[in-house]
């Protein structure tokens, strides 16, 4: 790539080098105020200038672009995010050896890939879907998103316990989840990730958000355990089967139950148990 090949390129968001680019001139990608990563498999020579006054550009390797896979643990993970945070959601078998989850998964909150240490923050669509031996997932504390049709027809699914930070179940994640029997929806902190990297964790007034659908034909469904004070929203009642609001068993654990009672998605659960 010549001297000043591409400088002064305003618009200049990415780069991806090809295996034949071995060396880079002088102030190549200088100028470049959007440009944030110049990808490569293998890292060609570059002048000291390359990237003057292109506050955001950096060297990135191949495998750490966003939407690369990897496995890792019996794990398949998309990356989300690698410009200064670095974010991944947990996916299905892209490689095409046909695995497929079963038994007991553990999410883990972190994992490290390429030397990055990634978060763990989605469940990707159609991640656990139709994993027949699937029977038990923990989701991770900082864990954010379950993504549409994410657990659907895991028929062996028996319970899901979802922490304080999950912010979006989308449509039709636990659909025809025939054997789930409980759910829970915790309370507590929420895990923060802050623009230099450092986390903390936060209290604050966002609630779960349930969209249509998302634990519908679940025909064993009998117990829902919420913690949280507001309650969860629920785009509308097609999240869960009539069914389910007539013989599932709605239990309150030190919430504010005239909030669930005066919700008119929430209310329509026909036994509700309350407990200190």
């Amino acid at each position: 790539i010549e001297d000043m090949a591409f400088n002064d390129c305003p618009d200049l968001t990415e780069v991806v080098l090809g295996d034949n680019i071995t060396n880079i001139g002088y102030k190549a990608f200088a100028n470049c105020p959007n440009l944030t990563s110049v990808y490569y498999n293998t890292m060609p020579t570059a002048n000291d200038n390359v990237f003057e006054n292109s506050p955001k550009a950096q060297f990135v390797p191949n495998n750490l672009r966003k939407g690369g896979c990897f496995q890792q643990n019996g794990i398949f993970y998309i990356i989300e995010s690698c410009d200064g945070t670095y974010e991944v959601s947990v996916t299905y078998d892209k490689f095409g050896s046909g695995m497929k989850y079963k038994g007991r998964v553990v999410i883990p909150e972190t994992v490290t890939y390429a030397g990055k240490i990634f978060y763990v923050i989605y469940i990707d669509s159609l991640a656990f879907s139709k994993c027949d031996e699937l029977t038990a997932v923990t989701l991770p504390q900082n864990m954010w998103k379950i993504r549409k049709r994410a657990f659907w027809e895991s028929k062996k699914l028996k319970s899901m316990v979802f922490g304080s930070s999950v912010v979006r179940i989308e449509k039709d994640a636990f659909s025809s989840c025939e054997s789930l029997s409980e759910i829970k929806f915790m309370d507590g902190t929420r895990i923060r990730r802050n623009p230099s990297g450092t986390v903390s964790q936060v209290r604050d007034n966002r609630t779960l958000h349930m969209c249509e659908f998302a634990f519908a034909n679940c025909k064993n469904l009998k117990k829902i355990v919420c913690e949280k004070m507001t309650p969860p929203e629920i785009e509308n009642q097609n999240a869960f089967d009539q069914s389910t609001y007539d013989n599932a068993t709605l239990v309150l654990k030190a919430c504010d139950k005239e909030a669930y009672l005066n919700n008119p998605i929430w209310r329509r659960f026909y036994h509700i148990e309350t407990v200190e």
